[in-house]
């Protein structure tokens, strides 16, 4: 009996190990994510560049509505060309 505790004990601190490895990297994964998002938009906010633009594209398109980024780099070309 005592083997087959042992065991389980082993199993049960290895799944909970296991559970809140899974939960740190997901919330680090997570947050990476976001500060990612954040710095692309910040990027895309401070420049005016048309390749950075197709980025600010994706996110519109991504978020299911044109924001004003979106519509301020599909111009941005234009106004390019113009000079």
């Amino acid at each position: 009996m005592t083997v087959i505790m042992v065991m389980i004990v082993i199993v049960l601190v290895v799944v909970m190990i296991v559970g809140i490895v899974g939960v740190l990297v997901f919330l680090v994964m997570s947050l990476m994510t976001l500060m990612v998002m954040v710095i692309v938009m910040v990027v895309v906010g401070n420049s005016g560049r048309p390749h950075i633009g197709g980025v600010s594209l994706v996110f519109g398109v991504r978020l299911g509505h044109e924001s004003y980024l979106t519509r301020y780099f599909h111009l941005a070309p234009v106004i390019e060309n113009k000079h």
